[in-house]
C-alpha cells in the first residue's frame, strides 16, 4: 500500500475523522459531524479536482449553495439562523458575498419601509414619527454601508479568518475513546455511540471543530469517567 493510501481521510472543515465505509467510484461525501460535502481524495478512488481560485491547489470539498468545488481556503463558514435552528453552511466566496449583499438589502428594505412608516406619524405623533424616520434612515445608511464592504471585496483576495484545525491530535483521540467506553457501558453500544455522536454534533453543526466539539463533551463528563474508572 502506498504511504498516501494509508492516510486517514478527515473533514476539511471541522476535522473530523471519517470512519464510515466510502463504496468504490464515490467521489463526494457528507461529513457526519458538520454536513460539509468532501471530495474523496484520488487515493482513496476519487477524482482530482482543481480550485478556480487557486489552481495548483487540489479541490477538498464543495460549497453548499453552489456545488462547485474548492480548496479548504476558499469555503467559508456562513452561520444561518432560522426560526428553529442555527446551522453553518460552508460557501465559495462569491456565494458568501452573494449571501452577505442579500442580508444588506433586507437591511436597507426593512429602514425603507421603517422610514416610510413614519412619515403620517410625523404630523400625527411628533415625537414618535420623528424617531421612526430617524431609526428609519440610520438602518438605510448601516445597509448601504454594509453593502459597499461586500462589494469592494475581492473574493479570491480574502478570506475571513479560520480556526486551526489540528488533524490527528492524540489526545483528542483518547478523549473520544474514553467517551465511547463510558457512554455504551452506560447505555449500550448502539444507543450510547449514537447519543455520543449527537452530543458531538451539536456542536459540529454550529461551526466549531471536532476538536473543540470532543474536548467539550469529554470535559463535562470527565469527573463521571473518573469515577467508573474509565481513564
Amino acid at each position: 500500500m502506498k504511504e498516501e493510501e494509508s492516510k486517514p481521510f478527515y473533514c476539511q472543515f471541522c476535522g473530523a475523522p471519517q470512519r464510515s465505509t466510502i463504496p468504490s467510484g464515490t467521489v463526494q461525501v457528507k461529513c457526519h459531524y458538520c454536513g460539509g460535502i468532501l471530495l474523496v481524495p484520488p487515493w482513496l478512488g476519487g477524482g482530482s479536482w482543481r480550485c478556480p481560485y487557486h489552481p495548483e491547489r487540489l479541490a477538498s470539498g464543495k460549497c453548499n449553495d453552489c456545488g462547485n468545488s474548492f480548496c479548504e481556503d476558499c469555503l467559508n463558514i456562513y452561520n444561518l439562523r432560522t426560526e428553529h435552528e442555527e446551522v453553518a453552511l460552508y460557501l465559495c466566496p462569491e456565494c458568501l458575498r452573494r449571501r452577505q449583499a442579500d442580508k444588506a438589502n433586507k437591511i436597507v428594505f426593512g429602514g425603507i419601509v421603517f422610514f416610510i412608516m413614519g412619515l403620517p406619524f410625523l404630523f400625527l405623533f411628533w415625537p414618535f414619527g420623528a424617531l421612526m424616520i430617524a431609526a428609519g434612515a440610520i438602518t438605510i445608511f448601516y445597509g448601504r454601508a454594509q453593502k459597499l464592504v461586500v462589494s469592494e471585496e475581492t473574493p479570491s483576495a480574502k478570506s475571513p479568518e479560520k480556526p486551526v484545525i489540528q488533524i490527528g491530535d492524540s489526545a483528542v483521540d483518547e478523549f473520544y475513546e474514553r467517551l465511547r467506553r463510558y457512554y455504551i457501558f452506560n447505555w449500550g453500544v448502539a444507543s450510547g455511540i449514537e447519543m455520543l455522536e449527537g452530543e458531538i454534533m451539536a456542536y459540529t453543526r454550529h461551526g466549531q471543530s471536532f476538536q473543540e466539539a470532543v474536548t467539550k463533551v469529554y470535559k463535562r463528563q470527565e469527573g463521571n469517567i473518573r469515577r467508573m474508572n474509565l481513564m
